[in-house]
């Protein structure tokens, strides 16, 4: 039996470093996501996210992401739970 597709993957890894390394930014209206390179080293990337639709449930095994948000108000699970937030929050996943 053969697994289905991750639908939350919007980019594949090489891809996304392939641009960030050239800054290019990146959009995928289908999905309601834009993604704008702001720095991005070795170590760290630092980017601006713009979602239209919210995005699909998915992990961050290699690496952690900070979210600060800008505008607007959602919704996220973390470590399983629900976590609300609104312009000016600050969170980790």
């Amino acid at each position: 039996m053969m697994d289905k597709p991750n639908q939350a993957i919007l980019w594949q890894k090489d891809h996304l470093l392939e641009m960030a390394e050239k800054g290019q930014d990146m959009n995928n209206p289908e999905k309601g996501i834009a993604l704008t390179f702001l720095a991005h080293t070795d170590n760290a990337s630092v980017n601006l996210v713009e979602l239209k639709k919210g995005i699909a449930p998915h992990a961050h095994t290699e690496h952690y992401e900070v979210i600060v948000v800008m505008e607007g108000r959602g919704e996220a699970v973390v470590d399983g739970k629900i976590k609300h937030f609104v312009s000016g929050d600050v969170f980790s996943v």
